[in-house]
């Protein structure tokens, strides 16, 4: 949570509509690269990396193989042109290396305040 603390909330553009995964069916939006979103990003690896239980998967998906988005979630979506002040980012594991689309929310964490993680009381399958 220090990470988090440390840094203000993020203003998140969303710039292009793109689809992901294997079948390239999920839609998301992708969202600008800002200094301050990469900045957070940076700090989250780094303090990650310092934890030997943590196995990246994907490790194409770091660094400035990266691309940060908003993934569509049934009627909510991100159109292009918006914006939006992200205080909070989530903890979310993924089920079976992502493949089904299962995934489970472990925490919400407040950006620029101190602030006690917030554990996901119920797991719930997010799309």
């Amino acid at each position: 949570a220090n990470v988090a603390s440390n840094h203000k909330p993020t203003k998140l553009n969303s710039q292009k509509k793109e689809f992901f995964g294997d079948n390239e069916d999920l839609e998301v939006y992708l969202v600008e690269k800002t200094e301050q979103l990469v900045a957070l990003h940076m700090a989250l690896l780094n303090a990650l990396s310092d934890d030997d239980s943590i196995i990246y998967e994907r490790p194409e998906h770091q660094n400035e193989g990266w691309r940060p988005h908003v993934t569509t979630q049934g009627e909510k979506s991100f159109p292009v042109g918006s914006t939006h002040i992200s205080d909070s980012m989530y903890l979310i594991e993924a089920k079976n290396n992502d493949k089904d689309g299962d995934k489970i929310i472990r925490a919400k964490i407040p950006i620029g305040k101190q602030g006690d993680i917030q554990n996901s009381k119920f797991k719930r399958p997010i799309q």
